[in-house]
């Protein structure tokens, strides 16, 4: 899982403008400060990707993004754009794409 959802983050761009530019074209939102289904990036995944679990991104520590299934617990290191996207976006600099 940790491949596809590698893939797919990759595929958002390569700058945080990238990204917030293919997720306002999804049309996908969030809330700052969400960890889970309120963080854009873990929508942008479950809307992608039948995960079978919890997906979530510690916000004080935007490099990892965690998918809990069955009771195990597996972290993916996040690709650095996005990882300095949603230190942006919890940082509030695009508003554009908050719920």
């Amino acid at each position: 899982m940790g491949k596809e959802i590698l893939k797919l983050l990759g595929g958002l761009g390569s700058t945080p403008q990238d990204i917030v530019a293919t997720l306002g074209a999804a049309r996908i939102r969030g809330q700052k400060g969400s960890p889970s289904f309120q963080n854009p990036i873990v929508r942008y995944v479950y809307r992608h990707l039948n995960v079978g679990g919890l997906i979530y991104v510690p916000v004080n520590t935007s490099s990892l993004l965690a998918v809990v299934r069955q009771g195990d617990c597996h972290t993916v290191q996040l690709p650095e754009p996005v990882s300095l996207f949603l230190d942006a976006f919890h940082a509030g600099r695009f508003p554009q794409l908050e719920e």
